[in-house]
C-alpha cells in the first residue's frame, strides 16, 4: 500500500511538472518589444525621484562593497568571495 501511494505521488508531480513546462510554451508566442524598444517599470514617481530613491538605496545598503573591486569601476562587479566550495565573483 506504501508504494502504491508513492508511486502516485510521483505520477502527480510529473503531471504537474509537464503542465508547468507546457504552460511556458504558450508565453513564447506572446508579442514581444522591438528591438531597442524598451518599457520601463511606472512606479508612478518621475524618473528623476525614483533614479534619487534608487542612488539612497544603493548607499544605504553599501553595495558599491560587494559589487566593485578596488582600483575599477563603481558597481562593475568581479570581487571574488573565497567559499568552502569554489570562489564566487560578485555580477555588476
Amino acid at each position: 500500500m506504501k508504494r502504491i501511494a508513492i508511486a502516485a505521488v510521483v505520477v502527480l508531480i510529473v503531471i504537474a511538472a509537464a503542465l508547468f513546462l507546457l504552460r511556458g510554451e504558450q508565453d513564447a508566442a506572446a508579442p514581444t518589444l522591438a528591438e531597442g524598444q524598451l518599457r520601463p517599470a511606472w512606479s508612478g514617481q518621475p524618473l528623476s525621484e525614483q533614479a534619487q530613491r534608487g542612488e539612497y538605496l544603493a548607499l544605504a545598503g553599501d553595495c558599491i562593497g560587494c559589487h566593485s573591486v578596488r582600483g575599477g569601476q563603481d558597481y562593475a562587479g568581479g570581487l571574488p568571495m573565497p567559499t568552502p566550495f569554489g570562489t564566487l565573483y560578485t555580477p555588476n
